[in-house]
């Protein structure tokens, strides 16, 4: 299965790159607007920005799986909806595991920032621009 991904991943490296780029960019400069506004909320920020990374990187990953399964037709035509349950049904997951860690606690936020991480994925792979879906066409 790796090697399948591996093969997958190289044929489609630029529009695949070119995508990462685009959804990764605006978290750099969130953070930046953060730290400038309010220094003291570093941590808050970075906390927030680490859940909606690793979401945003999830959905990515899970989009990418279900675009280029050929096996179960449900989850190539309905693989936006799913990356969404999938990635939220994680985090949820992973929050409800913090509530019974004794050093752990779950937040509201975090969820937010998670569901932010994975909407903003899913709307930038989705909707991404004309030049890169034809990049994807082309096999590139």
């Amino acid at each position: 299965i790796f090697c399948i991904m591996l093969n997958l991943f190289i044929k489609n490296r630029a529009y695949l790159f070119s995508t990462f780029l685009i959804i990764f960019y605006p978290m750099i400069v969130f953070i930046v607007i953060i730290m400038l506004l309010d220094p003291s909320e570093k941590a808050i920020a970075l906390d927030k920005l680490t859940h909606y990374a690793f979401f945003s990187l999830l959905s990515y990953v899970i989009y990418f799986v279900l675009t280029y399964q050929d096996k179960i037709w449900f989850f190539k035509k309905h693989r936006t909806g799913l990356t969404i349950l999938f990635a939220l049904f994680i985090g949820a997951v992973i929050e409800i595991i913090q509530l019974s860690m004794p050093n752990r606690s779950s937040n509201i936020l975090d969820m937010i920032a998670d569901l932010c991480g994975i909407l903003f994925t899913v709307l930038i792979i989705k909707y991404s621009p004309k030049s890169i879906k034809k990049l994807k066409r082309f096999g590139i």
